[in-house]
């Protein structure tokens, strides 16, 4: 016999949380990037590249990790105003990561 279940209280909360982060990074940076949600991460592309890794902002999406990782050093004010953006609206402390040698 088939059981069909809905979703649990803990994944519509991290919905939720997801579609709420999604929201405030395009706020903030969507001007100057395109928000891609992925799995576990939203992705934010610089809209005037093709390069990808490298320029992009990764936000984490798993729960209590809080991080905000940045591949290019270029980005990393846009990467700490959409920290600040994260805190002032209620999430808990964001890091954000240095993926780059300076």
């Amino acid at each position: 016999m088939v059981k069909i279940i809905g979703k649990s209280l803990e994944e519509i909360t991290n919905d939720e949380r997801e579609d709420k982060l999604i929201k405030i990074a395009e706020r903030v940076l969507g001007e100057e990037f395109k928000v891609i949600n992925s799995i576990t991460y939203i992705a934010l592309i610089p809209k005037k590249t093709t390069e990808l890794y490298k320029t992009q902002i990764n936000v984490s999406l798993i729960h209590l990790i809080n991080m905000i990782e940045v591949n290019n050093p270029k980005w990393i004010d846009y990467a700490i105003r959409l920290a600040e953006a994260y805190e002032s609206s209620g999430e808990p402390e964001f890091t954000v990561k240095k993926n780059y040698d300076e």
